[in-house]
């Protein structure tokens, strides 16, 4: 559950990426990371 969340973040942060300036997507996509990470770890 937690992964297809993670996977679906990401997901918004790719179209963000396309909308908003590339600093704060690729900040997104980064913290997206470290949840998914947090998500396989625990």
């Amino acid at each position: 559950m937690l992964g297809f969340v993670s996977v679906k973040c990401c997901y918004v942060a790719s179209m963000l990426s396309h909308k908003i300036f590339t600093t704060f997507s690729f900040s997104f996509l980064l913290a997206c990371t470290i949840l998914n990470t947090a998500a396989y770890l625990f």
